[in-house]
């Protein structure tokens, strides 16, 4: 009977024991799942030189992982590249300095002036050649003169109407290219080389042949100019082929693995402690590993997306199309937040430049589902550009002029979009242009 009872003490006492010990493992165990869940979003967020600095760090604490950058091994190369792509001198003085190259009468020169800074963000001249004879009391045969003459500066086409009468300027006689710029340049984007093919009675392989010489052409007169007053130290970590415009991620240049070293001392044995110890390093460099390459693969797949999404842009430099970071999510089968960690202090490089990766995403105003918010800051913004300066426009105004072009917007949303622009309301407009006419 006594010893019933201290057996059934003992089982007592054990199973106590052994319920403790579950509960520890399973609270470690699932401090362990948070500490690998919280280590690869930080992964997912980092950009490139966070994630050098991470695996740099993470090499010297543990034996097991391997880590050596084969990538860019100078950081002057890495800067080297970004300013190639940021200029320091603005479009308009060098423009300026070419004007003054040149012998001309006066009158020339002030009408040069006046198209100059009359230009947009994007080196078009909006203004017709009547418009500007209007406005300056200049012949519009003088003015039409001088729009060609700046449409041979650098960078050429600059001072152009559009996009297409910019590409048309920078081509010598070739009359497919020429053909295609005028009516097929969304066949071009779609890869519809067929039926451009049949239409201008040419095979499809001259057709691509074409498109290449395209692709060489600036859409954009004013890419790669702006007023850089600090020096952006950016490294991109995206790249976009302009064969395929396939994005290559440069952490293909992170050459991260286990030692072999030690992997085989763990492997043929030694004494538990020492192994205990392997083992832990191993998991944390084999996790780190899978992280960086599920990093990698995400990031392709959204980068994919948005060059999809945004091919106009890519290709032709047009406006951007609305896209949220909601509608990739969905389309890759993955959280909304996911997309926003994975684009997060990321950059692209492609033939117009360096971006952002936020930069493509538009918000869809809610009475206008086709039309991005850039495009409507964008009108608001030559709507102003264009008001009389004795009578600055209000924002109703602003809106009634939206409506008559098809865009439906609230007063308040105007509001909004112009204090994102950094565009004073009328009364300080008015104040401003006062101010500049003393």
């Amino acid at each position: 009977m006594c010893l019933l009872i201290l057996y059934t003490i003992f089982i007592v006492i054990y199973l106590e024991q052994m319920t403790k010990l579950n509960v520890n493992l399973n609270v470690s165990q699932k401090l362990n799942i948070t500490a690998d869940l919280l280590t690869s979003i930080d992964i997912m967020e980092m950009n490139f030189d966070e994630l050098n600095e991470f695996l740099l760090k993470e090499s010297q604490s543990n034996v097991m992982m391997d880590y050596e950058n084969i990538g860019m091994n100078s950081d002057k190369d890495n800067w080297d590249l970004i300013e190639n792509i940021y200029q320091d001198k603005d479009l308009r003085d060098h423009l300026y300095e070419q004007v003054m190259m040149l012998d001309l009468q006066e009158e020339k020169f002030g009408i040069l002036y006046f198209l100059i800074d009359n230009l947009d963000e994007r080196g078009f001249l909006s203004l017709s050649a009547e418009e500007i004879s209007k406005s300056t009391g200049v012949k519009p045969k003088i003015v039409t003169e001088c729009i060609e003459i700046l449409k041979n500066f650098d960078p050429k086409g600059i001072g152009s109407a559009n996009m297409i009468e910019a590409l048309l300027f920078q081509i010598d006689k070739d009359e497919n290219l020429e053909l295609i710029i005028k009516n097929h340049l969304k066949d071009i984007y779609e890869g519809k080389f067929n039926k451009i093919a049949k239409k201008l009675g040419i095979s499809a392989e001259e057709v691509f042949e074409i498109s290449q010489k395209l692709k060489k052409l600036n859409p954009i007169p004013a890419l790669g100019f702006g007023r850089i007053e600090d020096v952006l130290y950016i490294r991109p970590e995206i790249f976009l082929s302009e064969e395929d415009f396939k994005p290559q991620i440069l952490d293909n240049s992170l050459n991260v693995g286990i030692n072999s070293y030690y992997l085989r001392m763990m492997k043929e044995g030694c004494d538990k402690d020492t192994i205990d110890y392997l083992k832990k390093g191993y998991n944390r460099a084999q996790f780190i590993i899978s992280s960086i390459e599920r990093r990698k693969r995400n990031l392709e797949l959204t980068v994919g997306e948005i060059v999809k999404r945004q091919g106009e842009f890519f290709f032709f430099g047009g406006v951007l199309r609305p896209m949220t970071q909601a509608e990739i999510a969905r389309e890759l089968g993955v959280s909304a937040s996911t997309i926003s960690r994975i684009v997060k202090n990321k950059y692209l490089s492609c033939s117009l430049g360096v971006f952002e990766l936020k930069y493509f995403f538009n918000r869809r105003p809610k009475s206008n589902k086709n039309i991005s918010s850039d495009f409507i800051k964008k009108q608001i913004k030559g709507i102003i550009e264009k008001e009389d300066r004795k009578k600055p426009l209000s924002d109703e105004k602003i809106r009634k002029k939206l409506q008559n072009r098809g865009i439906d917007i609230k007063r308040r949303t105007i509001a909004k979009y112009r204090e994102e622009t950094r565009i004073p309301k009328s009364t300080t407009r008015r104040l401003m242009y006062e101010e500049e006419n003393k």
